[in-house]
């Protein structure tokens, strides 16, 4: 299956075709530093049952540093995802509907969930602000800073609402994105 944007580097559309760019690179970095908290994450749980086993007891801070590592992994994957086609989706009405509407069911879907995400990236990014003004922390075996996962939120929302901008954009206006994959909406 290929990528959502993998027309749109074609398009006739140059100002659509820098922003599709932007918002892959920026998506495939976001993801990762998403994929690399999945690996700090395999490294300290690794370390942690060791450390168990042979020394009879954990590691400090690395079940503090796994549940905000979490949060990391899903928001900084959100943009990639996305454009790889690979988000959940409920098709059961779209499948029933002739193509133009389901254009048209397209464009109204994506719209709406703009405008959710854009009140994700606003309040998250409120929070986040708020925690690193505050110096916010985790108390646990050892106190954590609580605000690289609570910037990770905005960051992957922001993300996510580019890609569905651009996605949006190439709906509204077909021939401009005219080789993108529609098996992807």
């Amino acid at each position: 299956m290929k990528a959502m944007f993998s027309g749109i580097t074609k398009s006739k559309a140059p100002l659509l075709n820098t922003a599709a760019i932007w918002v892959e690179r920026l998506s495939k970095g976001t993801a990762f530093l998403g994929a690399a908290a999945i690996i700090i994450m395999m490294l300290s749980v690794s370390a942690d049952i060791l450390a168990r086993k042979f020394l009879g007891k954990p590691i400090p801070g690395v079940v503090e540093t796994n549940e905000l590592l979490m949060v990391i992994i899903i928001f900084m994957g959100l943009g990639i995802t996305q454009i790889l086609g690979k988000n959940v989706r409920m098709d059961a009405v779209i499948v029933r509907v002739r193509p133009g509407a389901q254009r048209g069911l397209h464009i109204f879907i994506t719209l709406i969930v703009l405008g959710l995400v854009s009140l994700l990236a606003w309040q998250t990014a409120a929070e986040a602000l708020k925690s690193i003004g505050m110096r916010e922390i985790r108390f646990g075996s050892i106190p954590f800073p609580v605000w690289p996962s609570k910037l990770a939120l905005p960051i992957g929302s922001i993300l996510l609402w580019f890609v569905l901008l651009v996605d949006l954009l190439c709906s509204i206006f077909p021939p401009e994105c005219a080789s993108t994959n529609e098996e992807n909406r």
